[in-house]
């Protein structure tokens, strides 16, 4: 088993293929990417308590976050999920290699909202409307 950094947005291709190659389970941490991929920080303003404003974080975004945030909140909406949920199932359903993904959560309410990633599924119809979520392979 590995851990490494590894959500829709941040992927160590490489390091996965060796994974993938020598049937290592992967436990990635930051599935979440640090809370970008809840959606919660598309908004201008951080809400009180959360991480963009404890760390005073400037809330700018990579266009490839952005992109990626587009993708699994279309995905998403199409579920009736919630991004969280949509970005950790993307992790679940890894074909390459079994992914077991760490996730935080501070409230009792984030982590029913995400547990919730284990009664959705992503079918190919749904991945195919989210480009920037496709397989690491």
């Amino acid at each position: 088993m590995t851990q490494p950094r590894f959500n829709a947005v941040k992927r160590p291709h490489e390091y996965l293929e060796v994974c993938a190659d020598q049937g290592l389970a992967v436990c990635p941490w930051s599935p979440l990417d640090g809370g970008v991929l809840t959606g919660k920080y598309a908004t201008v303003d951080a809400d009180e308590g959360s991480r963009a404003d404890l760390d005073d974080w400037d809330m700018s975004f990579s266009d490839q976050q952005q992109r990626v945030l587009g993708a699994v909140q279309s995905v998403a909406d199409e579920l009736e999920a919630t991004p969280a949920q949509v970005s950790l199932r993307w992790l679940i359903e890894q074909r390459e290699f079994t992914c077991v993904p760490i996730f935080g959560a501070r409230t009792l309410e984030q982590m029913d909202e995400n547990l919730g990633a284990a009664d959705i599924s992503l079918s190919e119809a749904l991945s195919s409307l989210a480009p920037p979520l496709a397989s690491v392979r």
